[in-house]
């Protein structure tokens, strides 16, 4: 077998038959068009890929075609991601570090869960789920995600890599309530494309938020699309096209030249990519500048606002009281 899975997997059927799925009703995986050719062989194409050259200007594959094999294109892939998301493009290298503890070769049961198509399936073709994400509860070897041996190779390994990519961004999707992958398609070819190399921050955001991602990265901090209530919040952007304005994610830390801070709510930044305001989630001290001996304790809520240096010039509410930096003395 010439991908990545040869080495890594053990070709077996994890459930004897169909109906061990019985009563599944999510587990969303990676479809694909079916085509047989006259002289009765099969042509497999991602359904990701497949959409996109149909309805995409001029799309194209992207960098990831200089690889020589499945892995070798996944890690073209995540170095572009890193660009604009280095913590998804960690926690995706890692998981592909370990396929052989994720993905495994089985039966792939009947749902319908691919959502609305982007693009008509021609005459003669078919569409064919090729994954299929196992429902916790039906893991007997911890394997999350089952492929069709079959299909997948019948496959290129550019298909291939795009497959594994998007059961791998569908996981985190999975814990945001996603349930089909209409969203996700389209964003899967858009990383692989021609077009992402060269993307803008604004351009990846809004790819992001429409495949129905709640949180992004910027400048360190990680902001969420959506507030506390669950309501939208987009970010707003400089002149320069770096995010200006952006809300806070539940729990975020964001780094600061004086100091790292639990924060919440509105984020601004400069252009140049260092912090202007913030809020603080949790009592925190802060130096006044970067050569400070002694610090401000601040009270959760506290508004910090820091100068283009990044020195900090003004709070709100005032401060509760100063420390040295070495917590021996406190100055009321």
């Amino acid at each position: 077998m010439r991908s990545i899975l040869a080495a890594v997997f053990v070709a077996v059927v994890i459930f004897a038959s169909g109906s061990s799925f019985a009563g599944v009703s999510v587990g969303n995986g990676g479809s694909a068009v079916v085509c047989r050719k006259s002289d009765g062989t099969e042509t497999v194409r991602l359904l990701d890929f497949f959409e996109a050259e149909r309805t995409g200007r001029h799309w194209q594959i992207g960098r990831m075609d200089e690889g020589d094999s499945v892995e070798e294109k996944l890690s073209i892939l995540l170095i572009s991601l890193q660009r604009h998301s280095p913590l998804r493009a960690v926690n995706y290298r890692s998981a592909i570090d370990h396929l052989k503890d994720i993905f495994v070769f089985g039966e792939i049961p009947a749902i319908d869960d691919t959502g609305p198509l982007h693009a008509a399936i021609p005459d003669g073709c078919s569409l064919k789920q090729v994954a299929f994400q196992v429902p916790e509860d039906l893991r007997p070897t911890g394997k999350r995600i089952q492929i069709d041996q079959n299909l997948y190779e019948k496959m290129s390994l550019n298909d291939q890599a795009g497959l594994l990519l998007h059961e791998l961004i569908y996981a985190e999707l999975a814990q945001w309530g996603t349930r089909d992958s209409s969203q996700l398609r389209p964003f899967v070819a858009y990383i692989a494309s021609t077009d992402f190399a060269t993307s803008s921050t604004e351009v990846f955001l809004e790819n992001l938020r429409n495949a129905g991602f709640v949180t992004y990265e910027v400048h360190s901090a990680v902001l969420s699309f959506l507030n506390e209530n669950g309501e939208p919040v987009l970010p707003k952007f400089c002149l320069n096209g770096e995010v200006e304005t952006g809300w806070a994610a539940y729990g975020s830390q964001l780094k600061t030249r004086i100091g790292t801070y639990r924060v919440k709510g509105r984020v601004v930044f400069y252009p140049s990519g260092d912090v202007a305001e913030l809020t603080l989630a949790a009592d925190g001290i802060a130096m006044l500048n970067e050569s400070s001996q002694s610090g401000i304790l601040l009270k959760a809520g506290t508004r910090l606002r820091f100068d283009i240096k990044g020195k900090l010039f003004d709070m709100t509410p005032p401060r509760l009281h100063s420390v040295s930096i070495n917590q021996t003395s406190v100055e009321r």
